[in-house]
C-alpha cells in the first residue's frame, strides 16, 4: 500500500501546487494521446491533466466547479496557453458533439 493519500477536495489544489517541495511529474501521455501529470510531495499525491494543470498555474486560480478546460482549435495535444479556454460542462459537451456532427442543438 502507498505511502501516499489522495487529496479529498480541490480547495487546498493552488497552494499545494505552488509548495516549493511538490514534485512535478510528466506531462505523460496516455493511450488516447491525452496528456496529464502527477503532483507529489510527502503526504499527497494529486493526478491531473495537463491543460487543467496548466491552466491553474498560468492563472493562478482555480476552475469553478462545472467548468472544463477546452481546447479551442480541437487539438487536444495543442495545449499552448493561447488554445485553451474554460467551458461550462454543457457548453463543452455541445461543443465535441458539433465537432463529431452529433450536433441538433443549434449550437454555434
Amino acid at each position: 500500500m502507498s505511502s501516499y493519500i489522495t487529496l479529498p477536495d480541490d480547495e487546498n489544489l493552488l497552494e499545494f501546487l505552488n509548495q516549493s517541495y511538490s514534485t512535478i511529474l510528466g506531462p505523460y501521455t496516455k493511450d488516447n494521446g491525452r496528456q496529464f501529470v502527477i503532483i507529489h510531495d510527502a503526504l499527497f499525491t494529486k493526478t491531473l491533466s495537463y491543460p487543467r494543470y496548466l491552466w491553474i498555474m498560468h492563472y493562478q486560480q482555480l476552475i469553478p466547479d462545472g467548468y472544463e478546460v477546452d481546447h479551442i482549435d480541437n487539438d487536444f495535444t495543442n495545449n499552448a496557453i493561447s488554445n485553451l479556454q474554460l467551458l461550462t460542462t454543457t457548453d463543452n459537451n455541445l461543443k465535441r458533439d458539433k465537432v463529431l456532427g452529433y450536433n441538433s442543438s443549434g449550437y454555434t
